[in-house]
């Protein structure tokens, strides 16, 4: 585990200017502008295509039958992913909050309670995307499994519209329930279903690698 997470810390040491582009943006967003929330989605977001881009870079030229010949299992690979999507985008989003709050400490303007629920929003949106993105990754590789997620997304869309149609009622009531709730229940809300589907997801991914053929 610590050697493939080794591996692709290296490999995005590589892509450092795009890092220091990322952090360049939001800190200029954030002394500026005093655009906390901003900093905090920008580096989550893309600090996630970076954990996608390594499981590309894995498959390229067929590296992944190369990296199974080690003492590397497949469960191990796929938990692997997941822990360093919450090391890297779970970072990113502590050190934009952190330094976001510094800065309005230093201005004298603190709104930390305004700044969290949305922050943990933020989160739960960032995991939920990556619970999505990777098993896609994993069994269609990066251009087609974009593809796919970008169809499956259209399909729950329509899902959701179909329903909207077919018992309003219920779609009218789950509506009115999560707008009666407070930013920081809905925060809450957001981040429990979101941790369940990054585990659902980890299933998943697991099960996709285990039968996939390199």
């Amino acid at each position: 585990m610590m050697g493939l997470l080794i591996k692709d810390f290296k490999m995005m040491k590589e892509k450092k200017l795009f890092f220091i582009i990322m952090i360049t943006i939001s800190v200029v967003n954030v002394v500026f502008y005093g655009n906390t929330t901003f900093a905090i989605g920008f580096m989550s977001f893309i600090s996630s295509l970076f954990v996608l881009s390594t499981i590309s870079y894995d498959a390229l030229d067929n590296g992944n039958a190369f990296l199974f010949t080690l003492p590397v299992s497949r469960a191990n690979y796929v938990t692997e992913k997941y822990l360093l999507t919450f090391l890297i985008c779970g970072g990113a989003w502590l050190l934009a909050i952190v330094f976001g709050i510094c800065v309005s400490i230093w201005k004298g303007t603190v709104n930390i309670s305004d700044v969290m629920p949305a922050a943990l929003i933020i989160l739960s949106a960032v995991i939920v995307i990556q619970a999505a993105s990777i098993p896609f990754q994993l069994k269609f590789g990066g251009e087609m499994g974009r593809i796919a997620l970008i169809g499956a997304f259209g399909a729950l869309s329509a899902i959701w519209i179909v329903a909207a149609k077919a018992v309003p009622m219920l779609v009218a009531n789950v509506k009115y329930s999560l707008s009666r709730m407070s930013i920081g229940g809905l925060a809450a809300l957001a981040m429990v279903v979101a941790w369940i589907l990054f585990l659902i997801s980890m299933r998943v991914s697991v099960k996709i690698m285990k039968d996939k053929e390199f």
